[in-house]
């Protein structure tokens, strides 16, 4: 059990799993959420990496028919992209094994200008899959600073 612990605890602080607090979570979907604490029901995210609140990653997914998926698409002016973006394999590998099973080749795909092609740092970088069929959202963030 201690074995457990010390490993859940070192996945923690290299930023990996579920967030313990909202406090914790990408500071990019808190400023999405806003004041409305009900949407935070509306959302799951998951650490992938981050190092002392500088660099993150961190794969959200959004429920079907939450504001939060319009919100994410214009306020963050993402282009319409396809399964083939650089960055496609490494969402699909993100996803935690208890989310649904996506239909990758049926997705709606968007994504931040440039991100995948070109290094970019100091903005918030989104890829985003939109299942057809279940109507969630997945988002890998990614934080360069």
């Amino acid at each position: 059990m201690v074995a457990v612990s010390l490993y859940t605890s070192v996945r923690r602080q290299v930023g990996y799993g579920p967030y313990a607090t909202f406090d914790e979570w990408p500071r990019a979907l808190i400023d999405l959420i806003g004041d409305d604490a009900d949407l935070r029901s509306e959302v799951y995210p998951y650490g992938l990496e981050g190092f002392v609140d500088v660099d993150h990653r961190s794969i959200w997914r959004i429920d079907s028919g939450s504001p939060l998926q319009q919100a994410l698409l214009d306020e963050h002016a993402l282009n319409p992209t396809n399964a083939s973006h650089p960055k496609a394999a490494e969402l699909i590998a993100s996803v935690p094994k208890g989310w649904n099973r996506y239909h990758w080749d049926r997705c709606t795909w968007y994504t931040s200008p440039g991100y995948g092609g070109v290094y970019i740092e100091g903005v918030d970088l989104f890829l985003v899959a939109q299942d057809s069929e279940t109507g969630d959202m997945i988002v890998l963030h990614e934080w360069i600073f």
